[in-house]
């Protein structure tokens, strides 16, 4: 119930919320239940339109339905880590950048984070 109900709080409560900050552990829940319903539309897709492409056309569209929501959990789970949601950028950096921020959206939370705001999170602790 907790993945459902982080799902539902980063993409309901705060579809594009910026401010703020998000807990490790409710940011994990959502990104995970996001990787199985990705994973869940395109073997759907696939075994209805037996193409890739099929598959691709409505795995992106999720994609795209998703991106705020995700960038928006991501920056305020980087102010959880006390910095700044510009760091961000560096994921457009080739092979190096992703490696970097997933480094850094894994680190705990520090009181640092306090300056961006309380908890936007109001998922079960």
């Amino acid at each position: 119930m907790r993945m459902v109900s982080s799902f539902k709080n980063v993409v309901m409560n705060n579809y594009a919320n910026f401010n703020g900050r998000l807990g490790v552990a409710e940011f994990w829940w959502f990104y995970l239940l996001d990787i199985l319903i990705m994973l869940a539309i395109l073997i759907v897709a696939f075994a209805i339109f037996r193409t890739r492409d099929g598959a691709m056309v409505l795995g992106g569209i999720y994609t795209l339905i998703l991106l705020l929501p995700l960038l928006a959990a991501e920056v305020r789970r980087l102010h959880d880590t006390g910095i700044s949601g510009w760091w961000l950028l560096l994921s457009l950096i080739p092979y190096l950048g992703g490696f970097i921020v997933l480094i850094l959206l894994m680190m705990p939370s520090k009181p640092a984070g306090e300056r961006f705001g309380p908890y936007t999170d109001n998922a079960d602790a």
